[in-house]
């Protein structure tokens, strides 16, 4: 005899409609469910490491470094909802780069929306694809439940931590340029060395000069987590940082935390004030232990303070022109 798969009352394949209903909803293709966000809209921004650095100050040889190394770290900033369409179109955007990708960065901040059908290509398509030497980061995630609890189930709880290890895309940004940088034989943060001398703010500082820095300076040392100064203390000194790390924050009107930027041994802070003469914009706080010396303004002279601004305007200068890159690229 011949097989006759079953029919509906108006004569089609049953297994072939279910099989229809199954694809529409596991990739949201129902007619009626339309896509607000376009396949091109879904990319805000596209940059990669060698374009925009986090905001952790680096070193001249650092930078120089991440600037040729740094294509490996490709970085998308989302927006809009994600769907079947522009996801895949995503997916094949990301493919471009793909061959010249060692750390892939996708920010969901901006993303109101993901459906199941997103969740499993981004699954099957990036997570599963994933090598060795390649490493997938999801930020921006923290009020996407239902996205994050599916693609647990999709690629497990260790994999799916690894991948969301970062709340922020800056923060997740710092910690590949620390991976390009250990691949480059060069440590994040090298504290040997660590002296007055090495400070951009002391550039072309005389014996003299350092000695006197030394003798009205202040040792200070900090424990992790503590803060320096406050956002609106008075701005009566600056601070050379021998060793440790000092994240520079500010509160945001919705009481979250924003880092401006975090420095490290031979770099400065809270120099600003001895320009403006007003009070710190911004709260100052120990990333592991912090010694360093404080400088008090009064101290100072007006052949060191006007070394010391001369050289403040020299970094000032540098920062904006970095700041002006970013903001081409970012909007």
């Amino acid at each position: 005899g011949v097989f006759s798969p079953l029919l509906d009352p108006k004569g089609n394949s049953v297994r072939g409609l279910r099989v229809c209903e199954a694809l529409s909803r596991d990739f949201g293709l129902h007619l009626l469910k339309v896509a607000r966000a376009t396949s091109t809209s879904v990319v805000r921004v596209f940059y990669d490491g060698s374009m925009i650095q986090s905001k952790r100050r680096r070193y001249v040889e650092q930078r120089h470094i991440l600037k040729r190394e740094g294509g490996c770290i490709q970085i998308y900033e989302l927006q809009g909802e994600l769907m079947f369409a522009s996801t895949d179109a995503l997916i094949r955007e990301i493919g471009k780069n793909w061959d010249r990708t060692d750390f892939l960065i996708l920010d969901f901040h901006r993303v109101v929306d993901i459906d199941v059908a997103s969740t499993r290509l981004l699954s099957s398509l990036l997570a599963n694809n994933m090598t060795g030497d390649k490493c997938l980061l999801f930020t921006g995630t923290e009020d996407k439940y239902q996205f994050r609890r599916a693609l647990k189930k999709m690629v497990g709880e260790s994999r799916n931590n690894e991948m969301h290890r970062f709340a922020e895309a800056d923060r997740a940004l710092e910690w590949c340029e620390d991976q390009v940088l250990q691949n480059q034989s060069m440590e994040p943060c090298d504290v040997t060395m660590s002296s007055l001398e090495r400070q951009d703010l002391c550039y072309q500082f005389t014996e003299a000069d350092f000695e006197f820095i030394r003798r009205a300076g202040i040792p200070r040392h900090y424990a992790h987590d503590e803060i320096i100064f406050q956002t609106g203390a008075a701005g009566d000194s600056l601070f050379f940082l021998f060793s440790g790390l000092v994240d520079t924050v500010v509160k945001t009107k919705g009481g979250e935390e924003l880092r401006l930027i975090t420095l490290c041994a031979d770099m400065s802070f809270g120099e600003f004030s001895l320009v403006s003469g007003e009070s710190r914009s911004a709260a100052a706080r120990a990333v592991g232990d912090v010694h360093c010396l404080e400088l008090p303004f009064a101290t100072l002279d007006i052949d060191i303070k006007l070394k010391l601004t001369c050289n403040l305007a020299r970094e000032l200068s540098r920062r904006l022109n970095d700041e002006t890159r970013a903001l081409r690229i970012t909007g």
